[in-house]
Formats: structure tokens, sequence, C-alpha cells
């Protein structure tokens, strides 16, 4: 039997007992996780085929890629309810199956309402699926420990872009026409069997508590509930309206927010067609060059956040990314003639953009009145999640009206600059990002989803 731990010793480094539940638990929920970004993404991918076989425009192509979010946000607390009645094993099967039989069934649409009806389908489903994940992983982890496992989280979104791109295209390029059926529809399908397989699974191999978990023993048990206690001890806040909503603050966060999510996201639903409009035409071409940016800004992603923690600085470097990240978002509207600087552009571009996306996380919520704070931290994060409907639409109708998505990338960076920019100026001081949040790292931030 390990040795207890005291709980309010800070964790610098993990327990024989914490490495044990990490590798029970953690590989399981990343790859969940990966599935769901692959899944809410994978349309930039079918989109090369479907617009020509369905006849849908670029501004039909925006909307459906868009309206994931209203789905998705109109039904994030309803679905966190429902886990905090019934628990998290049966709320992700529940989750992880209804997903992946959505994103399965949209191999059979036919007209632009069907393709909206199933992307709002699919926002629905995965809703509250990050929150979730947030709140069980706190009845596993102590708070000193369960920062640096949600930072994992955030390389996993990056990482999708790889796993995503190559899937997708390999799918779109060999299977077109096998049985009858064209490539957007095997891949619908069949990145959609790997959630639902994964949502059957979670029934039997996750366990709802502590006390319910078959491979830790009754000495191991005593010892992570010790390392939890002083967390489990807290009493639950009152929200009250006035105090969730009166604070001019979290509108300046959401703002923001919604900038960031503009970028990220309208940069990932159209990169597929970026790529396609340089004269790559090959399907299984275009996955793969367009995990090249992914898999060479993962590591960016990596020497920013480890920059910002060493330094426990977080305002210049998000501001850093987020101009930087704008800059070469815009830069891509040059057209130059070498592939490669293509590939270095998106690659800057999404080093940057998802780098600063957990530094917001931990810049200066200290700036929030402390009453419903965490309520707070969740209006930010549902009012901000609507850029991810905003951009890809807005991006759509420009290209069906110009041909072009020149001026909807200009747009985008300067909004993403712009958010980083605000955030900047409003906080008052850096180290507040630090003293908000007990981790003492970047990662310590509540994730954008809880």
């Amino acid at each position: 039997m390990n040795t207890p731990t005291t709980p309010s010793t800070p964790l610098e480094r993990p327990t024989p007992l914490l490495r044990l539940v990490t590798l029970r638990i953690i590989p399981f929920l990343l790859l969940c996780w990966l599935m769901a970004f692959i899944d809410r993404v994978n349309i930039g991918f079918a989109q090369l085929q479907i617009k020509q076989d369905l006849g849908f425009g670029d501004a039909i192509y925006g909307l459906g890629a868009g309206i994931f979010f209203i789905g998705y946000v109109l039904f994030e607390v309803p679905s966190n309810i429902y886990l905090e009645k019934f628990g998290a094993r049966k709320t992700f099967s529940r989750i992880m199956i209804c997903w992946g039989a959505t994103s399965s069934l949209t191999m059979l649409i036919r007209t632009p309402e069907h393709f909206y009806i199933m992307r709002f389908l699919l926002g629905a489903c995965e809703a509250g699926f990050f929150p979730g994940l947030v709140f069980y992983l706190s009845c596993w982890f102590p708070e000193s420990y369960r920062a640096r496992v949600i930072s994992w989280f955030f390389v996993t979104s990056a990482f999708s872009g790889i796993v995503g791109g190559m899937m997708s295209g390999t799918i779109l390029h060999y299977l077109d026409g096998a049985n009858g059926l064209r490539g957007w529809q095997w891949m619908f399908m069949m990145e959609g069997i790997p959630s639902i397989i994964l949502g059957i699974v979670a029934i039997f191999y996750l366990d709802d508590s502590i006390d319910k978990a078959r491979w830790l023993d009754a000495g191991q048990k005593v010892e992570l509930k010790e390392l939890l206690r002083p967390e489990v001890s807290r009493k639950p806040e009152k929200i009250r309206f006035r105090d969730l909503f009166g604070d001019p603050y979290v509108y300046i966060l959401a703002i923001a927010y919604f900038t960031l999510n503009s970028g990220n996201f309208g940069l990932g639903f159209w990169l597929p067609t970026i790529l396609k409009d340089f004269g790559i035409r090959d399907p299984f071409m275009i996955g793969m060059w367009s995990a090249v940016p992914y898999a060479i800004g993962s590591i960016g992603i990596a020497i920013i956040s480890g920059s910002s923690d060493r330094r426990q600085e977080r305002r210049w470097h998000l501001l850093a990314c987020t101009v930087f990240g704008g800059l070469a978002l815009a830069s891509l509207t040059l057209h130059v003639q070498a592939f490669w600087l293509v590939i270095l552009q998106l690659t800057v571009a999404i080093a940057f953009m998802y780098g600063g996306m957990p530094l917001f996380w931990a810049v200066p919520f200290k700036e929030l009145n402390t009453k419903a704070l965490a309520g707070k931290i969740a209006l930010v994060s549902s009012l901000g999640q609507l850029g991810g409907f905003a951009a890809p639409y807005a991006l759509g109708l420009i290209k069906a009206a110009t041909g072009r998505l020149d001026t909807g990338l200009i747009v985008l960076g300067a909004l993403f600059a712009a958010g980083g920019v605000l955030v900047w100026i409003t906080a008052r001081s850096h180290r507040q990002a630090s003293a908000t949040f007990p981790a003492q790292s970047l990662a310590s931030a509540e994730n954008p989803e809880t």
C-alpha cells in the first residue's frame, strides 16, 4: 500500500497511485476527445466532394459547419444536469453513442435542410462532453495535479488535426465509389463508428466513483479520498442571477473568447479549401498536407505553454500569440507561389492560434467579482463558443459572394489579434492569473468548455 500524501502538499510529481489512476483513465478519455474533435470538423474534408454531389454552395456549407455550435451551446447546461443526476459513466456513454450515430447518419443527407439538422443534432449530442470530462477528473485527481492532466486535452485538440486529416483524406481517396457510395459517405460512416464503440466500452470501463473502482484496493481508495478531501469538503457556491450577469468583465472576456474561437474554427473548417484553392485536388494529398501544420504546430503549442509556465507570465504571451497568429492568418491572402511557404504560414497560424487558447484561460479571472466565479467562467465559455458558428458561416458567405476567402481571412486575423489586445488592456496584472488558479501553471486554468 502506498504511503498517503498530505492533501495540502502541492504535488510537484505524481505519486505512484496517481500514475495508476492516470494510466487507467486518461488514455481512454483522450481517445474519446480525439474522436469528438474528428467528428466535429471532418465536414471540412467532406465538403471537397459534397458541394459538387449535392449542389451545396459555400454559404450553405459555412452555415452547416457553424450551426453545430448552436446545438452545442443550447444543450450544454442540460447535458451537465443529466451528468450530475445519472453519473459520468452513463452520460459519457450516451453522448458518444449519440454523436457517433449522428455523425454516421450524416452520410444520408440530400438537401441543405438535412445538412443543417444533422449538424445541429451533432452539436446537441456532443454538448457537455468536455465539461463532463473536467467534472469527472475532479472526482479522481487533486487540484494541484489535475491541471497538467487537463492540459493534455488541449494538445489532443491540435493532434486531432493530424489524425483527422490523414484519416479523412485516405477514406475520401481510396473508398470513393466503393459499393456505390461516395467517399464523403464512407468518411462519415467510418469515423462515426469508433465513437459508438467507445460509448459502449465506456459503460463497462469507467467507474462513477472511487468506491466503485474494482482496480483499486481498499488502501488505495483511502489514500485517493484523502488527497481529494479538501475539495470534497468545500460547500457549493450559491449563484444568483445578478451576480452572474452583473459583472461587465464577463462580457469583455466573452468578446475576447468569441474572437479567438472565430479564428480557430474559421481556419479549421476551411483549411482543406485553402489547400484545394492552391491547386491540390486529390483529397488524399489534402489530408496528408493538412496534417503537417498541425503536427509542427503542436510542438509550437508545447513551447509556448512551457515558456509561459517558466516565466509565470500570461498577458504578454497571449498578446504575442494573438498578434502573430492573426498576422499569419491574414498572410494567407498573399497567395505566395511556393507551396512550402503556404504550409509555413498555416503552421505558424496554428501554433500561435492554438497556443493562445490555454493562455486565455490562465489570464486574469481575478478581475471578475468572486461571486459566482464558476458560473461566470461558464457564461464566458457559452457566449464565446458562438464564434465557432459565426466565423465559418461568414467565410462561406464571403466566398460565395467573391469566390475567394481573402476578405474573410483578413477580418478573422484582425479579430483574433483584437481579442488578445482586449485582454491585455483590461487585465490589471498578469500575475493575477497565477493567483487565481491553485495549480500555479498554465494548464490549471478552467477549461473553456467548463
